[in-house]
């Protein structure tokens, strides 16, 4: 089932900002997992990159034909991560680059110029009916941001504290 309407960020904003009373319930929902996106859209999207022909045309339509007036993206961060073990769940050490301030100092940071990949935004901006709008910005919340280099001694190591055994 496809919801065939016109969007309206407008409506959203309305909602959002309690200004006034939309003239629909807006949708809105932070993400949807590949698995999902694939099984809606029929197209193998948990198989998918964000350079994969196909990728963004798929994630626009499969919002826009849920009836929502925006787009949720969140884009990770220039920052090299270890190979994910590829589990429905992993722990907050699966991709962590470094355990000691030896190897954050050795870490190649992003350049403050290029921390992520704005072009994503551009290609799906493109792709976007009137009347719907991004809703995003970096991957991950202002706490969790650090979790996917550092694994879970990273507080330790931002405070410069050592981790110890069994930390």
């Amino acid at each position: 089932m496809r919801i065939e309407r016109q969007p309206d960020f407008l409506e959203f904003l309305k909602a959002l900002w309690r200004n006034g009373r939309p003239a629909r319930l807006p949708f809105y929902e932070h993400l949807a997992s590949p698995g999902f996106i694939a099984a809606r859209t029929g197209v193998p999207f948990d198989r998918m990159t964000y350079d994969s022909p196909g990728y963004w045309e798929t994630y626009v339509d499969f919002w826009m034909g849920m009836g929502f007036d925006c787009v949720p993206m969140e884009i990770p961060l220039n920052c090299p991560l270890n190979e994910s073990a590829g589990g429905a769940t992993e722990g907050s050490e699966a991709w962590a680059m470094f355990t000691d301030r030896d190897g954050y100092e050795r870490y190649p940071w992003p350049d403050e110029s290029n921390p992520i990949e704005f072009r994503h935004f551009d290609t799906v901006a493109a792709l976007l009916p009137e009347g719907a709008k991004i809703v995003g910005g970096r991957l991950y919340g202002a706490l969790r941001m650090g979790f996917p280099p550092y694994g879970y001694r990273g507080p330790l190591l931002r405070s410069g504290r050592r981790p110890g055994p069994g930390a």
